[in-house]
């Protein structure tokens, strides 16, 4: 799918210098690769985008925004589409500050409902110089905006790169940042599905030897499995997502919480390579700004791909999600185990291969 913003600076960005920087997030269409310039740089937090440009000439880096401590080269053009997360966008406007020489330029994109109208204003204050606005179609404005000077009043951006502990499981602390998903609070999909898993796992049959909690964020349905169900105490989990944020707190997660993990940068669980006893996912409906039934599919057929023959798919989804109908193309037995309000946990078994 097209994304104007992005789009508007792709035109106007084919001339720039060598030392260009590019900063993608999940919004980036993938499709859109082979457009941005060769002697460019780019620097992602998604693992999709990472392993796109890897394969391209591109030099790119994988990382949650680390601007500073990433590029040792010069850079005098930062590219940006803003993110949909507001603290996001201003941790990299407040790199692009700091990295940027006097007379680099930040070029900045956006739709009026991602607030792009405020960030450009924003950005403005802190750089110093508006150099150029232009209007592109469906509300979308790209700005180039001009460091003039050095300064200390920097964008809030709610201490981004600070993992922070947010409540306790089992009594040990549970850390978690900005930049993964509901990163503060207990998301109420995976609190259902962990609060049903007692349930489930009484019944089954099979070995539960090998868990993969797929699409993890901060490693939450891990950590609670961990803890509350005896029968995974000795389980060796699999923890993947597809966001840098997020692999960087379960990885301190599990280490803290002395769980058996591996925790792998990936998208959807696509390169990995073994068959799991037990599969967990509130599985993610929207990349970037857009709601997408490609990544449904793409977690489908991971979910397909990975689950023992003997094992059991566990799939919290909102209600509203008809996600049994498209199971049944990967998927012998689907089963409706609870329903709440909100929400309905769907167990998945019996693979077709």
């Amino acid at each position: 799918m097209t994304d104007t913003p992005y789009q508007l600076i792709l035109a106007n960005t084919q001339t720039q210098s060598d030392n260009c920087l590019w900063v993608m997030d999940e919004s980036f269409p993938l499709s859109d690769v082979a457009k941005v310039a060769k002697q460019h740089t780019v620097i992602t937090n998604r693992y999709d985008c990472y392993q796109a440009f890897k394969n391209t000439d591109h030099k790119v880096y994988f990382n949650d925004f680390e601007l500073s401590n990433t590029i040792t080269s010069p850079i005098d053009c930062i590219c940006y589409r803003v993110s949909k997360e507001k603290t996001v966008t201003h941790h990299v406007i407040n790199q692009a500050f700091q990295k940027l020489p006097i007379n680099g330029e930040l070029h900045l994109s956006g739709f009026k409902g991602d607030g792009i109208k405020t960030y450009i204003d924003k950005t403005k204050s802190l750089f110093g110089e508006l150099v150029s606005l232009e209007n592109g179609p469906n509300t979308a404005k790209y700005a180039v905006i001009r460091k003039t000077h050095e300064s200390l009043d920097v964008l809030d951006d709610k201490q981004y790169v600070e993992p922070r502990e947010i409540f306790t499981i089992g009594e040990q602390g549970v850390i978690s940042k900005p930049g993964v998903f509901g990163w503060n609070k207990e998301d109420q999909g995976s609190l259902f599905l962990s609060d049903n898993l007692s349930s489930v796992l009484e019944n089954s049959k099979g070995k539960l030897e090998n868990v993969l909690d797929l699409g993890c964020g901060y490693g939450y349905l891990s950590l609670r499995a961990f803890h509350e169900q005896p029968l995974l105490r000795h389980a060796r989990f699999t923890l993947t997502d597809n966001n840098a944020a997020a692999i960087h707190c379960a990885t301190i997660n599990t280490q803290a919480h002395k769980v058996h993990a591996s925790v792998v940068a990936d998208n959807a669980g696509q390169q990995l390579n073994e068959r799991f006893d037990l599969i967990l996912c509130n599985p993610p409906f929207h990349k970037g700004f857009e709601v997408s039934s490609d990544i449904t599919e793409q977690f489908l057929k991971s979910t397909q791909r990975l689950l023992d023959k003997r094992g059991i798919a566990l799939w919290v989804v909102n209600q509203f999600i008809g996600i049994e109908k498209r199971a049944s193309t990967h998927f012998s037995n689907i089963e409706e185990v609870n329903r709440n309000k909100s929400f309905k946990l769907i167990a998945l078994s019996k693979p077709k291969r």
